[in-house]
């Protein structure tokens, strides 16, 4: 399944467009399970890897949540050895899988993410 990020008109601005178009770069740089994957852009779109099961705050048992915080944790260090910071990571952009003990925890959105290293 893919899901669509789609800008909405009031949003169509230039420095928009520039974060989608960032968000869409960063992430198809990087090639680890639990950093979303992306697969094409357009415009005011990207299409990426759909995570069924929403925000990671729905992860109720202590070892699910710590376990998709050491999943997190080698995604953002995997990104800082690409030189990549991501710069915005919260709850919000952490998605789980509905069977999170079969397919875990994604970091989304690196929008506002800088390079330290090209």
């Amino acid at each position: 399944m893919i899901a669509l990020k789609v800008l909405g008109e009031n949003h169509r601005t230039p420095s928009e467009r520039a974060r989608l178009d960032r968000e869409f770069d960063f992430a198809d740089r990087l090639d680890h399970p639990h950093i979303v994957t992306v697969y094409d852009r357009g415009p005011y779109w990207l299409a990426m890897q759909f995570v069924d099961g929403g925000k990671s705050t729905r992860l109720q048992r202590l070892d699910d949540r710590l376990t998709a915080l050491a999943q997190i944790s080698d995604a953002l260090d995997y990104a800082h050895r690409c030189g990549i910071v991501d710069c915005d990571v919260k709850p919000a952009n952490i998605l789980v899988f509905k069977d999170f003990s079969r397919l875990d925890a994604v970091l989304i959105d690196f929008g506002v993410a800088h390079a330290v290293v090209d």
